[in-house]
């Protein structure tokens, strides 16, 4: 930050920052463990007014595709993979939003015996 007053300017960094965007939604909640299927994020705050490269994983699992299409969503192609209660994170312009617990994959199913 920089203030000026009367040809005397002042500088000061590190004493403002922006507040963390966050996940408000996620739809769908789920997806099959071997296809990679194409989620909407949906953010309630802070995600930003412009167009940055938006990177997204979920578990561990980079997403394959990320993109941003709105200053309150962007589409994620969620990798194949398993579990439930999967955490999801979301990075655009250095601000990092994390929303645990939000995803799960589909469970196997016995279709024959």
């Amino acid at each position: 930050m920089i203030v000026t007053s009367a040809m005397r300017k002042a500088t000061a960094s590190g004493i403002f920052s922006y507040n963390a965007p966050r996940v408000s939604m996620l739809t769908p909640s789920n997806a099959p463990t071997r296809a990679a299927r194409l989620l909407t994020v949906y953010f309630g705050l802070n995600l930003g007014g412009n167009d940055h490269t938006v990177m997204a994983s979920i578990g561990n699992t980079p997403s394959e595709n990320t993109v941003w299409t709105s200053d309150s969503a962007v589409l994620v192609m969620a990798p194949a993979g398993r579990g439930e209660g999967v955490s999801m994170i979301v990075t655009s312009a250095m601000r990092k939003a994390t929303a645990s617990g939000i995803f799960s994959y589909n469970a196997p199913r016995v279709s024959m015996l």
